[in-house]
């Protein structure tokens, strides 16, 4: 299958998840969450405000602000994402493609600044390879000097067995899917075996 048909597929199934279903799925990724020593040690984490139909990590957000930890969310500003720090009270402002983001006084951040991206896609294989929205803005962003641990965070029928992908497709190193999210490598140094 292409992937402009995989991603027709995966925003319809998307597109029937239930209101009470997307919310126990955020439940259930703050409470994995805490099995995964990346995630648990990190100082700052780049996130992301969900388009409709994503994974929810807002209360995942949250919970790591809850517990000291730095939150990174990306702003679109042209073709590219520059990130901006975010904290639950900071007024956000609708921005492209209808997503929230932190205004233009929040402060600036880096993404060499992250021990941990969250990164949204539509689809997931178990080479851990990324289906994104099609615009490329993650990976052109993560390709500029990234040494965070990559978590791809999505629903369990996102996981697919294998996708098409190109050599500037930027591969994860973990998917966050609830209790059943996999890792495929002791991330680099982290501990964390996610099976």
């Amino acid at each position: 299958m292409n992937k402009a048909d995989l991603r027709a597929r995966m925003r319809a199934a998307r597109g029937n998840i239930t209101p009470q279903a997307r919310a126990q799925h955020a439940a259930q990724l703050v409470e994995f969450s805490q099995k995964v020593p990346c995630l648990l040690q990190a100082r700052c984490v780049l996130g992301y405000m969900p388009m409709p139909g994503e994974a929810d990590i807002l209360a995942l957000m949250m919970e790591l602000h809850r517990r000291g930890v730095h939150i990174l969310l990306p702003v679109v500003e042209g073709k590219q994402l520059i990130l901006r720090r975010w904290a639950p009270d900071m007024p956000m402002k609708a921005g492209a493609y209808g997503i929230y983001e932190p205004g233009p006084d929040a402060p600036p951040g880096r993404l060499q600044q992250a021990d941990v991206a969250l990164v949204p896609g539509l689809a997931f294989d178990h080479g851990f390879n990324r289906l994104g929205q099609g615009g490329g803005y993650y990976d052109r962003m993560l390709s500029d000097g990234c040494r965070a641990v990559l978590l791809g965070v999505g629903y369990p029928f996102q996981r697919v067995e294998a996708l098409p992908h190109l050599p500037h497709d930027h591969r994860v190193d973990g998917v966050l899917t609830g209790p059943d999210g996999f890792c495929r490598m002791a991330c680099r140094g982290c501990p964390c075996m996610i099976h």
